[in-house]
């Protein structure tokens, strides 16, 4: 995924990275169930698990967050995210 870090769309308006982000997030809650389930599992497969795990902790309040979870894939990385797996470590 590709850094902005800046946008200008008129002379006095400038958007910064988050910015991008927020527009990103209130535009991926106007989508249907299924179009947010295959945007998060997209960006999930090109690693960009940081952006998944900001739109799901952002997205805990709302009513329609549990249509998220529907999704496998998605439910599962959120249940890792909130209950991180112990490493186990043998030493001999």
């Amino acid at each position: 995924m590709k850094t902005v870090s800046h946008i200008n769309l008129r002379k006095e308006k400038t958007f910064t990275c988050d910015d991008r982000i927020m527009l990103f997030i209130t535009k991926f809650h106007l989508k249907s169930k299924r179009d947010k389930w295959l945007t998060l599992r997209l960006l999930l497969r090109k690693g960009s698990a940081d952006l998944v795990e900001q739109i799901l902790i952002s997205s805990e309040y709302r009513r329609d967050f549990p249509e998220l979870l529907e999704d496998e894939t998605v439910r599962d990385f959120y249940l890792d995210l909130k209950n991180p797996k112990k490493e186990m470590c043998l030493t001999i």
